[in-house]
């Protein structure tokens, strides 16, 4: 019965765990059969082809055992906590599939020594079995720790004390061989189904609580959300009003200067197109560069690498003609942005540095604003510049933003060779980037039109020893063009 219903229960999920317990009990069950009665119904439904049937009885044996060790990795998710222990089991459960055929297949031939191959064989099991238990007891953490070693030290002892009763006719315990050995080893599987099902039970509780536990979460910052974006709409509808105050208490000013107003637009929308050439400057650069990525690649015969390189490459191109009409967006699109980038360059280079983009509030970020890939250059410079040229076996980028109540600094930093040496190897070669070049321009124009909100500036990192130890960009934009920043939501990452 307990057969059939565990393998319900995996029908009903398709947990392999279900499917290995009820493997495990099919053939304790098939087991049992082999030493029922001669006189019941169902010895002489089964026509006695199972009663005493030696080549049957050992593979049935071993293939219960390999069931109940895959049965022990997922019970006890031994996967996730230990490789070792995981692939220790996983083969030893193979090895007893292998050793359960080939007895089954040979038996005709090693009946005679089937005495001698039982003990040999037991010896091994408990040997490598109690292993591999401590082990699992030692390093693996589970809520049915408990039921899963009593269940298995009653497997364990019913398994013992079998094999002592069939190699043994000696001991000085009479009553000890009133029962023979398949009736202790199936006393010891009894003891071990009732705490495996208490472990089954327990375990399906506490993935209940676990899914309640997430939900309770889910909702709780839904909740949250929901205070905020309330509060932000608030925050908003006071700036509304007072805005609207603002404007009607200097109606009759503006009306009067209402032809200075024309031309300060003017010069703004001159001033807006003047950014949006340059950010088009940008595009054509970094593009011409993609390609010749892609084109590599192509040459050197790295088909596979080139496709998904040009996959992510459209991907990332769309993004670009999105913003491209655009003299400014926001700094989390823009960091989303120079992700993608940082992902076409790691591809590229068969992942030759790691990188990260470290922030703590990105609502906080969507209302920092500031000129389409702005970042790209330094970035760029960072990698081909200071990264690719080093000999570190960990070359490393991150992009920091720390934001407080008057200010966003945005810090890229790497570990590269430096600007000296990296100047040093630029000196022989003909193209020189203008990555930094438009960048300044582009800033220039962004500081015109909103009040000189934008400056950067390139450190040189310099190590213990005097050693160049890297590069450091700072991208300061004040508080003339950002909105509602929590103060102190900064992140930063030492290299």
């Amino acid at each position: 019965m307990l057969t059939f219903f565990v393998g319900f229960i995996y029908l009903k999920n398709r947990e392999n765990l279900y499917a290995y317990y009820a493997l495990f009990l099919a053939f304790m069950l098939i087991y049992s059969l082999t030493s029922i009665k001669a006189d019941t119904w169902i010895n002489t439904l089964l026509d006695g082809q199972l009663r005493g049937n030696k080549r049957l009885i050992e593979p049935i044996t071993i293939l219960s055992f390999s069931c109940y060790t895959f049965f022990t990795i997922e019970l006890m998710e031994v996967r996730s906590q230990s490789k070792w222990i995981y692939h220790s089991l996983k083969t030893w459960g193979i090895c007893c599939i292998t050793y359960a055929i080939l007895y089954f297949l040979l038996y005709p031939w090693i009946s005679s020594y089937e005495p001698y191959i039982f003990a040999v064989v037991r010896v091994i099991i408990f040997s490598l079995s109690t292993w591999l238990i401590i082990g699992v007891v030692r390093e693996i953490e589970s809520p049915v720790k408990n039921e899963f070693v009593a269940g298995t030290l009653a497997y364990y002892i019913g398994s013992v004390v079998a094999t002592i009763r069939f190699l043994t006719t000696d001991l000085p315990i009479p009553l000890f061989y009133e029962l023979n050995a398949p009736s202790y080893f199936e006393m010891g599987i009894l003891v071990e189904t009732t705490f495996f099902a208490l472990a089954l039970g327990k375990r399906m509780l506490y993935l209940n609580n676990e899914k309640q536990k997430a939900k309770e979460e889910l909702i709780g910052q839904m909740v949250t959300n929901d205070m905020l974006m309330k509060q932000m709409n608030r925050q908003l509808e006071l700036k509304i009003k007072a805005r609207e105050r603002e404007i009607l208490a200097k109606q009759e000013e503006l009306m009067r200067q209402e032809k200075k107003i024309l031309q300060v637009e003017f010069e703004k929308k001159h001033v807006q197109s003047e950014m949006r050439s340059r950010s088009m400057q940008m595009n054509p650069h970094f593009i011409f560069n993609c390609l010749n990525s892609i084109k590599y690649l192509i040459q050197s015969d790295q088909n596979k690498k080139a496709t998904t390189y040009l996959v992510i490459f459209s991907r990332f191109i769309r993004e670009i003609l999105d913003t491209s009409q655009s003299h400014v967006i926001s700094l989390k699109t823009e960091l989303d942005i120079i992700g993608k980038y940082l992902q076409l360059e790691q591809n590229r280079f068969s992942d030759d540095f790691s990188f990260g983009i470290n922030y703590k509030d990105p609502i906080a970020l969507h209302a920092v604003f500031v000129p389409p890939l702005l970042l790209q250059p330094f970035v760029e410079n960072a990698i081909w510049h200071g990264l690719l040229p080093s000999k570190k076996t960990k070359k490393m980028l991150y992009i920091n933003v720390r934001a407080t109540a008057s200010q966003v600094k945005i810090i890229i930093e790497d570990n590269g060779i430096g600007r000296k040496k990296s100047m040093e190897i630029l000196k022989n070669r003909i193209h020189k980037s203008q990555g930094i070049a438009l960048t300044e321009e582009r800033i220039k124009l962004f500081n015109h039109y909103y009040n000189n909100a934008l400056e950067f500036e390139i450190i040189d990192k310099i190590a213990g020893n005097g050693a160049p130890a890297g590069t450091r960009v700072e991208v300061t934009l004040k508080n003339t063009y950002k909105t509602d920043i929590p103060v102190e939501t900064s992140v930063s990452v030492p290299l």
